[in-house]
């Protein structure tokens, strides 16, 4: 859970700190936090943002009386809201894991389409090779009760090998798409 910061704390001052100190330890954070010197930060401009909002409200003494005195109203309503805020937190991790153990899921699915897809390519590919060697491959002794002579027989088998190759080509090319559309969204959560 995240404190509550006073503008003194901000600056890293004590209350009661003069304008002189509050001044310099602005500008010595001022210079350390400013976005141009922290370009690869994405904090920087919020820190930079609390440091010099902090510095507006102490070095104006109207406005730092006001602070002083309802400082303690300030702490006391931002610690009632963060229970709510840690539950709203809870709830957001919760539905995130969820999230993520369904992806995880969906790719342990798609990681075993794509492994059986790979076994079916080489196993076509086996059949192909088998073919050119002069034979008949296994699972297609059938198309020899068709009739024809044995070029029509091969021509038929490669035919058909292509067509089943150029099928699975597209089926994997969508698995893979699937796939890496849910590793996107899995990284989306990192």
């Amino acid at each position: 859970m995240a404190s509550f910061e006073s503008h003194y704390e901000i600056l890293g001052l004590e209350q009661g700190a003069s304008l002189k100190e509050i001044t310099s330890a602005y500008r010595k954070l001022a210079l350390k936090n400013h976005p141009d010197k922290n370009k690869g930060d994405v904090n920087a401009t919020e820190r930079f943002q609390k440091i010099s909002n902090a510095h507006d409200i102490l070095k104006d003494e109207k406005a730092r009386a006001h602070y002083d005195a309802h400082f303690s109203r300030h702490k006391a309503a931002w610690e009632a809201q963060q229970p709510k805020q840690a539950k709203q937190q809870r709830r957001r991790q919760s539905a995130n894991s969820r999230k993520i153990a369904d992806l995880e899921k969906k790719k342990a699915m798609i990681e075993k389409v794509i492994r059986a897809q790979q076994d079916e390519v080489q196993r076509l590919r086996s059949s192909w090779a088998t073919l050119h060697s002069g034979d008949i491959p296994q699972g297609f002794e059938d198309y020899q009760s068709y009739g024809g002579d044995n070029e029509e027989v091969y021509m038929a088998i490669r035919d058909k090998l292509c067509e089943l190759l150029l099928d699975l080509q597209m089926k994997m090319q969508t698995a893979n798409s699937v796939s890496a559309q849910v590793n996107a969204a899995l990284k989306g959560f990192q």
